[in-house]
């Protein structure tokens, strides 16, 4: 027995009554015995969507989007052409991006979010790579989503300075966190050599570093191959170089 093929649409609105354009729509048929229980499409950008090849009959409505809390409680029948779903906004990380010296505004830029590992007896982070934004902004302003309660860091990265951390911060779940602040330093280059007890250089080590020497952490490109002393470990966690301090410690341990 064919069935007919049946429509369902609406909007997808902010609390603010403003369209959310991207949005996936979910439909997940009440009826699982239905051949087709589940499609998906995504809002244009005036936040409408249409399902236009469905079962006959209630579906339930699950909603997405990356700065909005998921939606998941909106029941519909085929037919109905005029569902509005509401998404309430998720709890933001807002602050500015400035020059560590002159404290003028860094214009371009890109940030991202680091949680401290809990449990770390050196305070390592972990970067989220899925919170990283760039950002074009004269007053050097930057506006990220709350993934979850927790301790964080924003790392800053532009052109011109090394990547620098903000100083860490606590966040409460649902609530947005303001007032951060990331100094982005010139940074410069730090070498030397790592010898062995009788004077000879080592093979492998911790060639060279860009990075301010201070709180704030930087970006590295190199990795530590081998170590040998307790002072290149010192050295490591003096710069808050999370990477370089395992890598240390795996390769003292060979």
């Amino acid at each position: 027995v064919l069935e007919v093929a049946a429509m369902l649409g609406g909007s997808v609105v902010s609390a603010l009554g403003e369209p959310i354009e991207n949005a996936s729509v979910e439909a997940w048929a009440v009826d699982r015995t239905k051949r087709s229980s589940h499609t998906k499409v995504n809002t244009d950008d005036v936040g409408g969507f249409m399902f236009t090849n469905i079962p006959t009959g209630e579906f339930m409505l699950v909603v997405r989007h990356p700065a909005h809390q998921a939606s998941s409680s909106t029941r519909a029948s085929s037919g109905d052409m005029q569902v509005q779903i509401t998404l309430q906004p998720l709890p933001t990380i807002t602050g500015r991006v400035v020059d560590a010296k002159t404290g003028a505004p860094v214009q371009s830029f890109e940030v991202q979010l680091r949680q401290t590992i809990q449990g770390s007896a050196d305070g390592q982070t972990q970067a989220d790579k899925r919170s990283r934004k760039k950002f074009e902004d004269p007053e050097g302003r930057f506006e990220l989503v709350t993934p979850k309660a927790g301790t964080y860091l924003v790392e800053g990265i532009a052109p011109g300075y090394a990547s620098t951390y903000s100083e860490p911060f606590e966040t409460v779940l649902n609530q947005s966190t303001s007032g951060i602040v990331v100094r982005m330093s010139s940074g410069g280059t730090i070498t030397g050599r790592v010898l062995g007890a009788g004077g000879a250089p080592l093979a492998w080590l911790l060639a060279r570093r860009s990075a301010p020497i201070g709180p704030t952490v930087t970006r590295y490109e190199e990795r530590a191959a081998y170590a040998a002393t307790a002072s290149l470990l010192a050295r490591a966690r003096a710069l808050d170089d999370d990477l370089a301090v395992r890598a240390v410690r795996a390769l003292r341990a060979r």
